[in-house]
């Protein structure tokens, strides 16, 4: 992963069908076998710079991007790598 990431997994077995319905779309069961999978973040966020330092994640880099990002599940896990931006007073976050 590049310095400009951060990886969230999940327990797939630890995601309610709400969970699964806001993370998926709709619930996990219900997902075809192929079917590609996005995780949509629908506008610029900030993470608190105090839990991207507990975190070890360089907090000039806390704002995820708005965009479509690829899910990866694998052994029951899913995956999303996110691209984060470098952080400015300029940028239009919401918190």
């Amino acid at each position: 992963m590049e310095k400009r990431q951060m990886m969230i997994e999940l327990d797939l077995n630890k995601l309610d069908e709400d969970d699964q319905t806001l993370f998926f779309g709709k619930p996990y069961n219900t997902l075809a076998e192929n079917e590609e999978l996005k995780f949509i973040q629908h506008f610029d966020f900030e993470m608190d710079y105090v839990v991207m330092v507990v975190l070890e994640i360089n907090p000039d880099y806390r704002i995820i991007k708005k965009g479509e990002y690829p899910v990866e599940i694998e052994d029951n896990f899913v995956r999303v790598v996110l691209t984060m931006e470098h952080f400015t007073n300029q940028n239009e976050i919401i918190k």
